[in-house]
């Protein structure tokens, strides 16, 4: 019976988003692959064994060490944010990935519009969305016993990328209004405690700048809150305003 093809994923940092993403990866698909995940944070996406594996999988195309000599047929890559690459020239940036990479993917049809101008047509792939396990993530809700609306947000508060917690540390202020947060920078939680904490929430708010298919705002999709958002990544792409969400501007 021939072995399995062995897939390494690389994360950036462990007990934060993408190892989880990397954890459904592999169960996913562990009938018919074998998985391995390493983090950018222990090994700088230089440290690893090429020859070992018959795909390498960085999540994000920082997550891979720049210098690093590699056999670029092996290797796939995502673009999931706007502030990964913002500071690149387009150029420099199509040039660099189609070096690296085999196939590039990203995580909107607004990437998608960048992107599939910048890249050869058979290097881009094309939108792949990261999902959300609805058997875990669902209504569950707690009954909230005071008058007080809960918000609720999720996400590194000190990340250098536009989230805007700014805005939403000012909500507290409001009279009637309760804020919930939770984080990289604060208490990190893992999927199950992030269950608990979107179902004890009236609404979800999302105030960021740019994303790519933000994971906690789905999340809060699925088990049922009302979600107040600002228009980034994929939004527009399955909420509609006063239908499914309120969404606003960022001001």
């Amino acid at each position: 019976m021939p072995s399995k093809p062995k897939i390494l994923l690389i994360a950036d940092v462990r007990g934060w988003i993408f190892e989880r993403h990397c954890h459904y990866i592999s169960k996913i698909l562990e009938k018919d692959f074998l998985f391995n995940t390493s983090f950018h944070r222990d090994n700088y996406g230089y440290y690893f064994d090429e020859d070992a594996y018959d795909l390498i999988y960085p999540l994000e195309f920082d997550l891979l060490h720049p210098h690093k000599d590699i056999n670029p047929q092996k290797y796939i890559t995502g673009i999931r944010s706007h502030s990964s690459w913002g500071d690149f020239d387009y150029k420099d940036l199509g040039d660099y990935l189609s070096s690296k990479f085999n196939f590039i993917h990203v995580v909107s049809e607004e990437l998608g519009a960048v992107f599939k101008g910048i890249l050869p047509s058979g290097k881009y792939y094309g939108v792949v969305h990261h999902g959300v396990d609805t058997k875990l993530f669902s209504p569950n809700k707690q009954k909230n016993n005071t008058k007080e609306i809960v918000l609720g947000w999720a996400g590194n508060r000190n990340a250098n990328a536009c989230k805007g917690f700014e805005f939403i540390e000012k909500l507290e202020e409001v009279d009637g209004v309760s804020l919930k947060y939770c984080g990289y920078a604060d208490k990190n939680l893992n999927a199950e405690q992030m269950v608990d904490f979107h179902n004890s929430l009236d609404a979800y708010v999302c105030a960021s700048e740019t994303e790519g298919h933000n994971n906690s705002l789905i999340e809060s999709a699925c088990v049922g809150n009302s979600l107040i958002t600002t228009i980034n990544g994929t939004v527009p792409e399955y909420l509609v305003d006063e239908e499914n969400a309120l969404i606003v501007n960022r001001d």
